[in-house]
Formats: C-alpha cells, sequence, structure tokens
C-alpha cells in the first residue's frame, strides 16, 4: 500500500528544448510503412481497429513496434477464433535490434477489431492481446501459456483489461461483467504471475476507471464527480491520494510508476513525481498554452509527452497535436532530451538507461540510452 501526501512545492517551468547534442540525434529511424509494412500511425479514425498500435522494449535489446491491420484479402465466412475474430484483421508485431534497427522476428496474429496490444513483461518476455485471447511468449518467440478472456454468453457480457506491474512480474485482469437484465454490474481485478499466467490472487473492487497497476497496489478514478484518484491494496481497501492542487476539478490523474513511485498531472499543465512516503521527487509545468498528454517513468528517468494548445475566443483549451517528448532525469530541473512530435497518433516508450523510441507518423526513432 502507498501513502501520498500532499507538498507545497515550487513548480518549474519547462525550459526551451536542448539546443542539439547526441541526446537529442536518433541512432536510427526507420519508416514504419517502407520497412516495417505498417500505416502511419497517424492514419486512424473513429473506427477502433485503427488505433490498436504502439511501441515497447521487450528488453534493452529488442522493440517490438505493432499495429492491427485489415487482412489483405477478404476472408470466407468462417467460425470465431479464440481471439474472437473471423480472419478480418491481424495483430502485426515487428521486433528489431535495439542496436541497428534491423528486424530480428516478425509475427501476424488474427485478432478482432477492439483490443490488440503487446505488453513487456521479465527476461525479454512479453505478452500479447488479442481480442479475447492472452498469449504469453519467451524470448524465442515459443508459446509458453495462454489465457482466455471471454466475452460472455447467455445475455451477459465480459469485458477484460490487461495492465503490466512496473517491475513485469505481475499482470493483472479488470474483469467486468455486465448483466443484460438490469442488475449492478460486476468487477473483479485478477493478479496473475506473468511468468506463467497462473491466477494468483483476486483482488476485490466495487469500481474502477483510468487505473494503472504497481507491483502491490493499484491507482483509480474514485466515483467522485471531480477527477479524484486512490490508491487500492490488494486487499482491495481505498486510499485517497491527496492532490497537489485540490482546486483543479479537471485534467487530473495519477499513474503507477516503477519503486513504488505515482506520477501525478494536474490541470493539464503541472506534473510531479512522489515516492511511497509522500516525498517529491520531481516536480514541473509547462506553459499555459501547452499541455501534458501523458507520462511514462522507469529507471530514474521521467518521460512526458506535452501538446501545444490553442485557446478560442471564449478561452477554451484544446490540443492541435504539434509538440515534443520531453525527458527528464528524476530530480533535474532541466530536459536532458526532447524529441519533435508533429503528428496526432505519436506512440513513445522509455527504456533501460532512459533509452527511448517515438514513432511519429511514418517515422520510428531510436533514440540510446544517456550516459
Amino acid at each position: 500500500m502507498i501513502l501520498v501526501f500532499a507538498f507545497t512545492l515550487v513548480s518549474l517551468f519547462v525550459p526551451a528544448a536542448p539546443d542539439g547534442g547526441s541526446a537529442t540525434v536518433p541512432q536510427w529511424t526507420k519508416n514504419v510503412t517502407r520497412d516495417l509494412g505498417l500505416r502511419r500511425f497517424d492514419n486512424f479514425d473513429t473506427k477502433t481497429w485503427t488505433q490498436q498500435q504502439g511501441v515497447a522494449f521487450l528488453s534493452s535489446t529488442r522493440l517490438a513496434v505493432y499495429q492491427v491491420v485489415r487482412s489483405e484479402q477478404v476472408p470466407a465466412l468462417q467460425a470465431r477464433s479464440e481471439s474472437g475474430g473471423a480472419g478480418s484483421f491481424q495483430l502485426r508485431i515487428v521486433i528489431l535490434d535495439v542496436e541497428s534497427g534491423r528486424e530480428i522476428h516478425h509475427l501476424e496474429l488474427p485478432t478482432n477489431a477492439e483490443q490488440a496490444s503487446v505488453l513487456p513483461t521479465t527476461e525479454a518476455k512479453f505478452l500479447v492481446r488479442t481480442g479475447n485471447t492472452l498469449y504469453l511468449y519467451s524470448p524465442d518467440f515459443e508459446r509458453l501459456a495462454t489465457r482466455l478472456l471471454p466475452s460472455g454468453d447467455r445475455g451477459n457480457r465480459e469485458e477484460w483489461q490487461v495492465r503490466v506491474s512496473p517491475s513485469g512480474s505481475f499482470v493483472f485482469l479488470a474483469h467486468k461483467l455486465v448483466f443484460e437484465s438490469g442488475d449492478k454490474d460486476r468487477i473483479e481485478v485478477q493478479m496473475l504471475d506473468a511468468s506463467n499466467l497462473e491466477l494468483l490472487r483476486t483482488i476485490p473492487v466495487s469500481f474502477l476507471a483510468f487505473w494503472s497497476a504497481g507491483d502491490d497496489f493499484l491507482i483509480s478514478k474514485t466515483q467522485s464527480t471531480r477527477d479524484e484518484y486512490a490508491s487500492v491494496s490488494l486487499d482491495g481497501n481505498w486510499h485517497p491520494l491527496l492532490q497537489d492542487d485540490p482546486y483543479c476539478a479537471h485534467l487530473y490523474t495519477f499513474r503507477a510508476l516503477p519503486s513504488g513511485n505515482v506520477a501525478e498531472v494536474s490541470c493539464g499543465f503541472k506534473a510531479r513525481v512522489i515516492d511511497s512516503s509522500g516525498k517529491v521527487l520531481h516536480s514541473f509545468r509547462v506553459e499555459t498554452s501547452q499541455a501534458i498528454d501523458s507520462v511514462q517513468g522507469g529507471d530514474g528517468f521521467l518521460a512526458a509527452q506535452v501538446f501545444h494548445r490553442k485557446t478560442d475566443s471564449f478561452g477554451n483549451g484544446h490540443s492541435n497535436h504539434q509538440g515534443a517528448i520531453w525527458q527528464f532525469r528524476l530530480g533535474d530541473s532541466d530536459p536532458c532530451r526532447a524529441v519533435s512530435a508533429k503528428y496526432e497518433g505519436v506512440r513513445y516508450t522509455l527504456g533501460q538507461k532512459g533509452a527511448l523510441a517515438v514513432v511519429d507518423g511514418e517515422s520510428l526513432s531510436f533514440f540510446p540510452p544517456i550516459e
């Protein structure tokens, strides 16, 4: 369980991007359409399947890029696979050597149009979600375990969300059973051993939204009308997370990070990292013309996706998806790296020792560890 206390602090304005230097120059760049057989990452719409894409470090030496694609030929009518798909969609995964960008392996698995992702665990093992199925793969790309995520039957609907703890040791499955009869929905969280997908325990919860997983706790939004969050122990006990700015009633989010740390974004333009004792390890803020869209952390680094925000004549702001990925050493006021992000659908991931991979439009760029 974690306890987070409110602190008074002076937030830091983000300075201009670093001028040149090796940290802002990619070690290599790939064209995802020409070199990897994928669509541009900004080529998506309201159809869910077009948004199932991402990038993830499987280890310090391997990088996975993935995307759901339509089958090249319209399949004949066939029974649905265990993924829930009927052949119309495939999850295409390309694994690259981090040092050179060379392709090591690729997978193409049937999926449905709703859910598909790649999630690293430990020792270069990784999970692949294809619709209603969760697979565990070895570093040699052998399938080690399978867990079905049924979609329901007899008038009931089941929904599943998957998270991996920061250490990669545990998998958390949020399972929601929706009764068509109108009875109250039932929710539980299953905690699995990431090495074999076997059930370790069930965490009782009555509500779960905008959640993330630590190694021994969850973070979830509460049922309050404000953007209030709480930590949830493995026994199902809720403990409110006190906000840096309690007067900010919107654009608030918390995210579990490695080592029991928590990242907090408030009002869309302030961020900080807090440890389990409530100590502030890092804080920064962006200009009011900008917005922090997401944060990631690990191995002593923090990365944040920052958008420029336009304001209309009534003072309402919205992001125009022109911005950058800012990267900090925890505790340093100045970013050690800033990578331009020009298009919608940007995906990024932090690796060991500050390595960074960014997919922006048709470009996949790898930035080496920071010494």
